[in-house]
């Protein structure tokens, strides 16, 4: 496992923050057509210590921001959402195993309900093929593939005309990475 600096931490502290406050928010920016079919008139649930059990019993599991959340769609259905913050850069090859991983071990544990997994990138690197994760089985091969919400892939001025709180906290994370030290006006 890498060691991680304390300005990683930091961030991580931060998007927990972001996600448990504006969580409505986040999945609109993320994910709009999933945002449309949820019924956010039906309390969700944020099963904070399943992903800390699931990492203990697996090393190959990491979380630090990782959230699932239960919620309920406008057709009644219960969905599970995984949504991770992927703050350093990883091989996009151990981000996908391990959003394959998270997937995996969620859909055992909840036959009775979709899985749905989400992932953020707030590196400043273009990295292609982020959101796939292909392995073989003897002779079948297998694609896992899940939502990313990539920011070097979204100009500022798209973050900033969404006025979405998540949004505008990306927006001065890409100043951040710029170098810039003082907010725009």
């Amino acid at each position: 496992m890498k060691e991680k600096t304390k300005s990683s931490f930091t961030y991580d502290k931060a998007y927990k923050w972001l996600l448990d406050l504006f969580l409505k928010d986040a999945i609109e920016l993320i994910h709009p057509k999933l945002y449309e079919i949820i019924d956010w008139n039906i309390q969700f649930i944020f099963h904070e210590q399943e992903l800390a059990n699931l990492a203990l019993n697996d090393n190959k599991l990491y979380t630090k921001v990782d959230k699932l959340i239960e919620l309920t769609l406008l057709n009644k259905n219960r969905i599970c959402i995984l949504l991770h913050v992927e703050i350093q850069l990883t091989k996009p090859k151990e981000i996908a195993q391990r959003m394959y991983n998270y997937d995996k071990h969620l859909t055992l544990k909840y036959p009775e309900k979709d899985v749905h997994s989400l992932l953020v990138y707030i590196g400043n690197e273009q990295i292609k093929n982020m959101n796939k994760y292909k392995f073989k089985n003897v002779s079948i091969t297998r694609i896992f593939i899940f939502t990313t919400f990539n920011l070097v892939e979204h100009s500022k001025e798209f973050l900033v005309e969404k006025n979405n709180i998540v949004a505008i906290f990306l927006y001065f994370t890409k100043l951040i990475q710029a170098g810039n030290k003082t907010p725009p006006e």
